[in-house]
């Protein structure tokens, strides 16, 4: 475990030490580094794994704002750099997938490859974007914990999944303020 300051805020990560190519996880919106836990135990063994809290999740710095795709890239391109890592392998989720498309526009000698697991959108219809802007404007009311809540609760889980799991995980993604909820998604 360790903390490095890049792009004016200090970032929380766990890392091993391991084989070529290194591999960073980033994770998804309002998830944290332990939401990778299974993959990074799985490849650290064989590769030099790393995975991050981006600003505003888990254990790193909570700023006001900074929470653009492009300002979390370049978090990450300096995580990167801070740790001496050569042409990662960069593993995305969700937001984290939109985060590092960003990252490989902005940083082009970075990253070997990207690995993008259930992207956000990167290209939104007009309806689309109309049902994102509602949900953002929702996220900016008085009952945004509550929305969170919703959102995850009954659109993220199958009646089928494992109800410890599910509120385990509702629980954690409820975790970043509401300022980085909103950012984020408004991202």
């Amino acid at each position: 475990m360790g903390r490095t300051s890049t792009n004016g805020v200090e970032l929380f990560y766990e890392e091993r030490n391991g084989g070529d190519p290194p591999i960073v996880f980033v994770h998804g919106w309002s998830c944290n580094h332990s939401f990778f836990a299974p993959q990074y135990d799985y490849l650290a063994g064989r590769h030099h794994v790393v995975a991050l809290d981006l600003r505003g999740h888990g254990d790193s710095e909570v700023p006001v704002d900074g929470y653009s795709f492009a300002t979390m890239a370049d978090d990450v391109a300096g995580l990167c750099r801070a740790l001496g890592l050569e042409r990662p392998v960069l593993v995305g989720h969700s937001m984290g997938g939109a985060v590092t498309v960003e990252l490989a526009a902005r940083h082009r000698d970075l990253p070997r490859a990207l690995v993008l697991v259930d992207p956000a959108p990167l290209d939104v219809t007009p309806d689309t974007g109309a049902l994102l802007e509602q949900f953002a404007a929702q996220l900016a009311g008085p009952d945004a914990l509550e929305q969170r809540r919703r959102l995850v609760d009954e659109l993220l889980f199958l009646p089928s999944d494992d109800p410890v799991v599910r509120a385990q995980v509702v629980a954690q993604m409820l975790q970043p303020p509401d300022h980085v909820a909103r950012q984020c998604f408004e991202a």
